[in-house]
């Protein structure tokens, strides 16, 4: 999110994607190109949230690594917190 320097690229989000970690990029970018197309939507203006990219979620695989555990809370505190923003 902080790597977009062109402000006609930004917007509030239109709709959340959520996916399972064994979604190729391709697959999800095929598929919100085939959402716009279906729902005769523009592309470069259609605000998608995807949760990976606005919250680090392979942290959890690395704590459980070290023998920590993460809750759900923790995710909805962070996801509460980004989505404020």
């Amino acid at each position: 999110v902080g790597c977009l320097t062109e402000m006609e690229y930004v917007g509030p989000a239109d709709m959340m994607l959520t996916y399972g970690w064994g979604n190729t990029v391709g697959e999800i970018v095929q598929t919100l190109t085939d959402y716009c197309s279906t729902n005769k939507l523009d592309p470069l203006h259609t605000y998608v949230w995807i949760c990976c990219l606005c919250i680090n979620q392979h942290r959890v695989y690395d704590k459980r690594k070290d023998g920590i555990s993460t809750s759900v809370d923790d995710f909805q505190d962070i996801y509460k917190k980004s989505a404020a923003n």
